[in-house]
């Protein structure tokens, strides 16, 4: 028997695959969602639909990427380069692009494994530039944060 615990719920009710669907659209697109504990959930009690519940949840999740892509796309000149103007976060998300763009593939396959990025991005709350370990597994970028 599942825990009694909001997913342990959620897994016993009729809707769980929708909410299922609806947390992996969500968590692909705006905010971080509860996708994995309600998968568990839902394909321990159902342990026989629990390949038709990856797959719909996959599906879904594609959903919420192309729906993510879309409000970036259509936010990103009125909303967000504003907002990076105004948190003074212009120059290092140049910075950023442009060594993705010099190492596409090498950024692409570590991207998903490594918060290197994120330690060599200023932080917007001290105003301040973040100073990256020299151990942090980065050679590739071919710059140190104190250049930023």
């Amino acid at each position: 028997m599942i825990p009694v615990t909001r997913a342990g719920r959620w897994a016993d009710h009729p809707a769980g695959p929708g909410l299922l669907c609806l947390f992996a659209v969500l968590e692909a697109c705006v905010v971080p969602a509860p996708t994995e504990a309600l998968f568990v959930a839902l394909a321990l009690v159902r342990p026989t639909r629990s390949w038709w519940l990856a797959a719909l949840a996959t599906g879904a999740s594609g959903v919420g990427s192309l729906l993510g892509y879309g409000i970036g796309f259509a936010l990103w000149d009125p909303v967000g380069r504003p907002v990076l103007e105004w948190l003074e976060l212009t120059a290092g998300f140049d910075a950023v692009g442009r060594l993705y763009q010099e190492n596409l593939f090498v950024a692409l396959v570590t991207s998903g494994y490594t918060p290197s990025l994120i330690c060599c991005i200023p932080s917007p709350l001290a105003r301040s530039r973040c100073r990256c370990s020299p151990s942090w597994p980065v050679p590739w970028w071919g710059v140190a944060s104190s250049t930023w």
